[in-house]
């Protein structure tokens, strides 16, 4: 069986799905891996990294999604400009796809795997559930873009996070809002914390007492010491708090997706304005 793991051509997508060591652990249980060339620069794997546990390095794309038995991506398949087709199209009829496909907003990617009886698995999808822990690839990228978030929150904002007193005079903290208390939002609000922040946070789920219940953490309350948006009690979904006004359409789940009150589907699941 040959694993083939192409560089990722997303913009600005700089991951990589194999890391060395995992490719090592395929080739010693006698899989093929093939990666191509340069697909690790990016987070900083270089090829030499590969071929030393007895990964083989292949020059292009095409080649590559051809002869994969399985193919390995971090990025969903889309058009590859250079070649003028789709990363699906190039892939062997019937090879197995793994990467984040988040299938529910892309029914036109479905169908095409399903045209070149693609058979796929979505790891947006792997329940997140003790048996499948292993295989829980997205609260890891979750709490890294939390992190990330925070840094480009800091990088944007016209003013400094923390407070500071110099001779002339003393500076506020500044307050910041982390919307939703998933695992990417807890990551920004513990590492907003840990710096001395002042953090607010709004959940549009169930809250008691100043402890977020979420499901995606087991249903176990976590307590980060943030505060909690005042004035959103019967509602959570909406609410005014402080300096910010918050505006959020009136929604309602359906099949994974998200309606609004004329029974049309919208892309995102809350719109929502800061202001002030």
């Amino acid at each position: 069986m040959r694993v083939g793991i192409p560089k990722e051509i997303v913009p600005d997508e700089k991951r990589i799905a194999l890391v060395p060591e995992a490719a090592g652990t395929l080739v010693k249980a006698g899989t093929e891996v093939l990666v191509e060339a340069g697909a690790g620069e990016g987070a900083f794997f270089p090829d030499r990294a590969y071929e030393e546990v007895g990964a083989a390095l292949v020059p292009d794309a095409r080649t590559l999604l051809a002869h994969a038995d399985v193919i390995l991506k971090v990025q969903k398949p889309v058009q590859n400009a250079a070649l003028g087709q789709h990363e699906v199209d190039l892939m062997k009829e019937g090879a197995v796809l793994i990467s984040f496909l988040h299938p529910e907003s892309d029914p036109d990617l479905v169908h095409r795997l399903v045209q070149r009886r693609i058979t796929s698995f979505s790891m947006d999808c792997i329940p997140r559930i003790a048996r499948a822990q292993k295989m829980d690839a997205l609260s890891s990228q979750s709490t890294i873009a939390g992190y990330q978030a925070v840094l480009m929150a800091a990088n944007a904002l016209p003013r400094i996070f923390p407070m500071m007193v110099t001779a002339a005079g003393t500076l506020q903290p500044s307050k910041l809002l982390v919307i939703g208390a998933g695992v990417a939002g807890l990551a920004a609000a513990r590492d907003l914390k840990s710096r001395g922040y002042r953090v607010i946070i709004l959940e549009a789920r169930n809250r008691i007492g100043g402890r977020v219940w979420t499901t995606k953490l087991g249903d176990q309350p976590v307590d980060l010491g943030a505060q909690w948006l005042e004035g959103v009690k019967d509602n959570p979904i909406t609410g005014l708090c402080a300096d910010f006004e918050i505006e959020l359409a009136q929604t309602r789940y359906k099949n994974s997706a998200v309606y609004d009150d004329a029974g049309q589907r919208v892309d995102d699941r809350t719109r929502l304005r800061l202001s002030g």
